[in-house]
């Protein structure tokens, strides 16, 4: 017997009892909406966006091309610095 047709008479199963192709184990990915965590600055027009995790918070990423419908107005930290 190969793996296919353990599979389809129900002999390779997990806890569940379910065959492993439909199991429903959820991905090992967080589910993060980047788009809240991103910014497009009202004096500069730049998006940018703080360090998703492990950086320091004075390495901010910021994108000169990039879309701005649905971001949400935010001073960028180099703008606050010339104040």
């Amino acid at each position: 017997m190969n793996i296919l047709e353990a599979i389809i008479s129900g002999y390779d199963t997990n806890t569940t009892g379910l065959p492993k192709v439909y199991s429903n184990k959820t991905s090992p990915t967080r589910n993060v909406n980047v788009d809240g965590l991103m910014f497009v600055c009202n004096q500069c027009s730049v998006v940018w966006q703080r360090p998703i995790s492990g950086g320091e918070n004075k390495n901010f990423n910021y994108y000169d091309d990039f879309p701005t419908i649905g971001k949400k107005r935010k001073r960028c930290p180099k703008c606050e610095k010339q104040k």
